[in-house]
């Protein structure tokens, strides 16, 4: 169960149209279940970023319905706390027409641990080119579900993710490479279901903590 977050925090979350109430409400800060400060947004139908959620001091996880959100803008790297970045279109007939810029400053955010996409084949791929080219330090789980992905493209540095799981579920993968773009010994969790693969990845062999 969530808690309020404490009194003394002066910012209190932000106000937006509530899709499953059908009125306008206040989605508040929250303390959750690992003590974060979180602000939760999945439920708000939103065509901006809000501005005020920079300003949210110590803001760990933040989870936003992109349906037609269609940027992240650049300043969200003032979120120097954040850990958790959830982006998620969530109504199927806006699958691929919500989101369709982020910013490649998301992979500066220097303590990102949790990035999870869900439907925005546009984003995905934006952010795997990202991601291959300078990865945040300290991600170790990673999400890119039902995005259209056909293939992880190849790694543009020396450096490799250092990833404890991978949910690539859903999405269009016939064939899969992880050993150019893993430390596989950190691999724990690999998510492949209700993809297209024609051939098991030989690197699985050689995950010996995947569960």
């Amino acid at each position: 169960k969530n808690h309020p977050v404490p009194s003394n925090m002066t910012a209190q979350g932000v106000r937006a149209f509530n899709k499953r109430t059908g009125k306008e409400e206040l989605f508040p800060l929250v303390l959750n279940k690992q003590n974060k400060l979180e602000l939760d947004l999945l439920n708000a139908d939103m065509s901006e970023f809000p501005s005020e959620i920079v300003h949210l001091e110590g803001l760990k996880v933040l989870k936003l319905c992109t349906d037609r959100m269609h940027t992240i803008p650049q300043t969200i790297t003032m979120l120097t706390e954040l850990e958790e970045l959830y982006l998620h279109t969530r109504d199927w007939h806006l699958v691929g027409e919500g989101l369709r810029e982020v910013p490649a400053a998301i992979a500066e955010l220097p303590r990102l641990q949790v990035l999870s996409v869900h439907n925005n084949p546009k984003v995905a791929a934006a952010l795997l080119d990202v991601l291959t080219s300078s990865p945040p330090p300290d991600l170790v789980e990673l999400e890119m579900v039902n995005c259209g992905i056909t293939e992880l493209p190849a790694p543009k540095s020396c450096g490799k993710m250092r990833l404890k799981t991978l949910n690539l579920s859903r999405n269009d993968l016939t064939s899969l490479k992880l050993s150019p773009w893993l430390h596989t010994a950190a691999l724990k969790t690999l998510n492949l279901s209700h993809c297209n693969l024609q051939d098991v990845p030989a690197e699985l062999s050689a995950m010996k903590e995947l569960e």
